[in-house]
């Protein structure tokens, strides 16, 4: 079993990698290694922590956010993260993409004090329709 922390310029939080994950991804946990985390948000005690369920180590098929639709029916669309953004925001951010799937690609768009916007293209594709963009709007003017 391990306690991690992973983080980048927007902030940090804790992972909790029990030993069968451990296991199977002890390689991957090295100090400054880029990682990507599939899990779980714990909300415990007001505290966020991720519960791993899997680990990837990151590699240049992640780093292309520059994509292409795949067919016709495949829209590409960026969501702008404003900087400071509340983890409970993030957390309600997700459950809603989760939601409503579809067949929209989306990037994520972290902002950061050095004005170097992070990306991050999901792994599933959603249905990026009006109403959803709508009350994406709406949780991201709320957390300001």
């Amino acid at each position: 079993m391990a306690f991690c922390r992973l983080g980048d310029q927007t902030g940090s939080i804790e992972v909790v990698v029990f030993p069968k994950v451990f296991s199977q991804s002890r390689s991957s946990w090295v100090t400054d290694h880029i990682v990507l985390v599939q899990g779980k948000v714990d909300d415990r005690e007001e505290k966020l922590s991720v519960i791993a369920d899997g680990v990837e180590e990151f590699d240049e098929r992640f780093k292309d956010t520059n994509f292409q639709p795949q067919g016709k029916n495949h829209k590409d669309a960026e969501l702008l993260i404003p900087q400071g953004t509340k983890p409970e925001t993030l957390k309600r951010l997700s459950e809603l993409l989760s939601q409503n799937p579809g067949e929209d690609e989306l990037v994520l768009v972290f902002e950061n004090e050095q004005n170097q916007a992070k990306k991050m293209k999901l792994p599933y594709t959603i249905d990026f329709s009006e109403e959803l963009k709508k009350t994406i709007e709406e949780l991201l003017l709320d957390n300001q």
